[in-house]
């Protein structure tokens, strides 16, 4: 497990002091999508951002490495780790793909997979759609699997 933090705190210094451009405005789940603690928003980052993240929920630790590969595409390679108990790893790689930019009456919605290659045990599919008015940026959406709750709908 020590492995483990030192491989992530390394990514993240090296990302620190990369010349990239963060904004005010961004933040990021926990699982290393664009978005806010546990929800993903439609919105993308701009073409060619390399993010790492590292962040613990309670029950997991979580750290990605994730890339815009297109204005419509992200990829990120996450580790988790099982804190309870033995710790399990469960790799996973996650998608996100943008269907349709936010236009004057319609939000940006995006689909995406958690966990689309690698452990099953966290993946999930979502549907957000994000509108912004005035200074304010909503986000409506749709999960199951790991991100419905109550397993009503099934992955």
């Amino acid at each position: 497990m020590r492995d483990f933090y030192l491989v992530m705190v390394g990514v993240l210094a090296f990302c620190a002091f990369s010349s990239g451009k963060v904004l005010a405005s961004d933040s990021v789940s926990l699982m290393g999508v664009r978005g806010l603690n546990v929800v993903p928003t439609a919105r993308m980052d701009a073409e060619g951002t390399l993010r790492a993240t590292l962040s613990n929920d309670g029950h997991y630790t979580h750290g990605t490495v994730g890339v815009q590969i297109s204005d419509q595409l992200y990829i990120g390679l996450r580790q988790s780790a099982d804190d309870v108990g033995e710790p399990h790893f469960y790799p996973g790689m996650d998608l996100k793909y943008r269907l349709f930019r936010e236009r004057y009456y319609r939000p940006e919605i995006s689909v995406g997979v958690q966990s689309a290659f690698g452990h099953k045990r966290l993946a999930a599919e979502y549907l957000a759609l994000s509108k912004r008015y005035k200074d304010f940026d909503f986000t409506l959406g749709l999960g199951w699997g790991r991100r419905g709750t109550r397993q009503h709908l099934p992955n």
